[in-house]
Parts: structure tokens; C-alpha cells; sequence
């Protein structure tokens, strides 16, 4: 991640902020890595490569994943870890944050966050935007692929909100459709369904993510998607609640297999 702007002189920026960021990020990655393994599985392990010029630049790097060498598990598994995918879940909530679209996936990431991820994003943030930065980069993964992650300060404004957020409700949704295209680094599924416009959703599970990159590969392939949607209102906001979803399954539909949209409320 590079780190520019107002609070950024010289290739240096304010050592205070800059540790309250680091600290913030590692303990949001911490907990959530620590929420998907389960109680009592999970051993602390993310490390940062340093911070080096160009404007100013950090690295944050999940350690490579530990394999019993008596078990077997297929290449995609070995490249990812509860630390790598929890990182990449950070990642993409910083970027959905500064996207435009009201309906991001953003709310739905951040409502699978634990409370502990919550608190260490939002310590982040607010030294981000106490520090005035702009920051963008990369997160990459092997067998995952790179995308881009950028964070303006309108979007660490918007995510600081977004944390304080009230959940109005979640319901379950179903679709057909196509896959419009799928950010496997960030867990971002593009879909467009059958008389509707298009929507984008968080994809959380990795192996829900093997499941939608092969999907994906499939041109034009008809599919079946049901999607957890989280409506939610900002703070002291009594307008209209906005929709966020995250993908629950997906499958693939043969000719004449077809069903109607449905949608579960219950």
C-alpha cells in the first residue's frame, strides 16, 4: 500500500498515525482470521514486510500456510490460509468503500466482520482520515490473482459511517442470471439477472469462490445464485435503507431447469 497526500511530506508521515494504521489493520485482520477458524484453531500470524519510500510504502503478508506433509490438498487450498483470505476481505472493504454505488457489496462485508474486526478497521480508518492520506496498492495472492485497493478520503469518510451502520434487516434472495465477471483477490462477483439491472456481491467462503471462478470460465452460462441481502441506514439517516448483498450458493442451471425469481423473508 502506498500512503500519500496532505499528511504525507517527503517521504515521511506521522509515526503516530501511521503505527494507530497498522495496528488498526492487523488487529481487523486478526480477529476476522480468528472468527472463520473457530474457537481455539487459530495462531496470530501476520507480518509486514516494512515501510519503505515512495510516498510512503507498507507491505502486510499473511505467512505461507503450514501443510501436513501427510495430507493431500490441491493447489488453489495450499495458497490460501484464514490469514490470506481475511486479509483479502479487508482489502476489499477498503475498496468497496470508496466506490460510488450505494449498494456495494461493502455493508454486507462489514456486517460478517466480528465485533473485535469492527473495532480495529474503525481505529484504521479514523487515523487514516485524521492523517489526511489517499491510499492505493495492490493485494495479491498466489493462484488468486491481483486486483487493485484504494482507499480516497471520501471513502474513509464514508467507511468510518458505514461501521456505525444499523442493520435493518436480512433476507435471502434467489436469482438466475449470468455471471458478469468475478474479482477473485477482492471476493467480488459481478452478476446480471434476468430482467433486472446489473448487481455486484461479496463472496466470503473461499470454497464458494473455487465454485464461482469455474462458473465464470463458463461464458454465458446460465446460473442459479442465492444471495444474503443485508438492508441497513447510516446513523441519525431516516431515508431509504440500501441493499447490500453476499453470496450464499451457486450453481449452474441445464436447459429448461429454469425457476422463478424468489425471495425469502423469513
Amino acid at each position: 500500500m502506498h500512503l500519500d497526500g496532505p499528511g504525507v511530506e517527503n517521504n515521511a508521515t506521522s509515526a503516530k498515525s501511521f503505527s494507530a494504521f497498522v495496528a488498526g489493520l492487523s488487529e481487523a485482520v486478526k480477529e476476522t482470521a480468528k472468527h472463520r477458524a473457530g474457537k481455539g484453531r487459530y495462531s496470530e500470524g501476520l507480518l509486514i514486510e516494512g515501510a519503505t519510500p515512495g510516498s510512503v510504502r507498507v507491505v502486510l503478508r499473511a505467512p505461507t500456510p503450514k501443510i501436513d506433509p501427510t495430507q493431500q490438498v490441491d493447489n488453489i487450498t495450499t495458497a490460501s490460509s484464514v490469514d490470506s483470505d481475511a486479509l483479502r476481505s479487508i482489502a476489499a472493504i477498503l475498496s468497496h468503500a470508496s466506490d460510488p454505488d450505494v449498494d456495494s457489496p461493502l455493508v454486507a462485508e462489514i456486517a460478517d466482520l466480528p465485533k473485535g474486526a469492527r473495532k480495529g478497521l474503525r481505529r484504521a480508518i479514523r487515523s487514516s482520515r485524521q492523517a489526511g492520506w489517499t491510499i492505493d496498492g495492490t493485494v495479491r495472492q498466489r493462484r488468486v490473482g491481483l486486483s487493485t485497493v484504494a482507499l480516497t478520503p471520501n471513502g474513509a469518510t464514508r467507511l468510518e459511517l458505514e461501521l456505525d451502520s444499523r442493520v435493518d434487516s436480512q433476507k435471502s434472495e434467489t436469482m438466475i442470471g449470468t455471471i458478469d465477471g468475478f474479482r477473485r483477490s477482492i471476493g467480488t462477483l459481478y452478476f446480471i439477472p434476468e430482467g433486472r439491472p446489473p448487481i455486484s456481491a461479496a463472496v466470503l467462503d473461499n470454497t464458494l469462490a473455487i465454485q464461482v471462478a469455474q462458473l465464470a470460465a463458463q461464458e454465458g452460462a446460465t446460473v442459479r445464485a442465492i444471495f444474503n441481502v443485508v438492508e441497513s441506514r447510516l446513523p441519525g439517516d431516516p431515508g431509504v435503507s440500501r441493499q447490500s448483498r453476499s453470496l450464499i450458493s451457486i450453481r449452474s442451471l441445464e436447459r429448461g431447469d429454469q425457476t422463478e425469481l424468489s425471495v425469502d423473508t423469513g
